[in-house]
């Protein structure tokens, strides 16, 4: 895939967006799966269809939203004018399917389900600076489109179309990765190990998922 082609699917992504005043976010990672927060998405979208708000509040699942011992938890954005970006405004959490008709009903009167709210201010939230999870609660981590619309897959892109081999092992070396076990081992430094090798010699990823 080409830049241009990048650019075709995060315009698109970006102009689907547009078209809705409010974004209703419901967790899908697995602590909220476990307390059926996908039975709850399916009664979110069948209460939006019966008031007939399909054009107006997008339903869709996301990646954690963070507190999960107060999960499901749903995330309400909207936008206050036609172009300007999704910005949060209310997170519920404890949500379960029979909320649902409320929580939609509040939407419509541009209105909060009181009793559901959960506080972001706490220092739970606020000592937060997400980096590597920067996209979580906020694309549906089912759709890859989504993540190529908020830049995934530029630094591959750039890595791949203008870095040499050295480059990137360079790039690696520099970033100080390391990896997620015990022994903290440099990445770069695997990497260079590994480039030193042989041509001829079989190489072989071992990725631990």
């Amino acid at each position: 895939m080409m830049h241009e082609q990048f650019e075709t699917i995060t315009e698109k992504e970006e102009a689907t967006n547009a078209e809705y005043e409010h974004a209703v976010h419901v967790c899908v990672a697995a602590s909220c799966l476990s307390a059926q927060s996908d039975v709850l998405k399916e009664s979110l979208e069948k209460e939006v269809a019966r008031t007939g708000l399909e054009r107006r509040c997008r339903v869709k699942g996301v990646g954690c939203l963070g507190l999960c011992s107060r999960g499901p938890l749903v995330e309400i954005n909207g936008r206050s004018a036609p172009d300007a970006e999704m910005e949060p405004q209310t997170l519920y959490q404890n949500v379960t399917a029979d909320n649902a008709a409320d929580i939609v009903d509040a939407i419509a009167k541009e209105e909060v389900v009181e009793e559901l709210v959960c506080d972001t201010n706490t220092p739970f939230f606020t000592r937060q600076t997400k980096i590597v999870l920067e996209n979580s609660g906020k694309i549906d981590p089912e759709r890859i489109e989504e993540y190529v619309a908020v830049g995934g897959y530029q630094g591959l892109l750039t890595a791949v179309t203008e870095m040499t081999p050295s480059d990137v092992v360079d790039e690696i070396v520099t970033s100080g990765l390391r990896g997620c076990g015990g022994g903290g081992y440099p990445t770069g430094l695997k990497w260079i190990t590994v480039a030193k090798a042989e041509a001829s010699q079989d190489k072989y990823v071992i990725c631990n998922a």
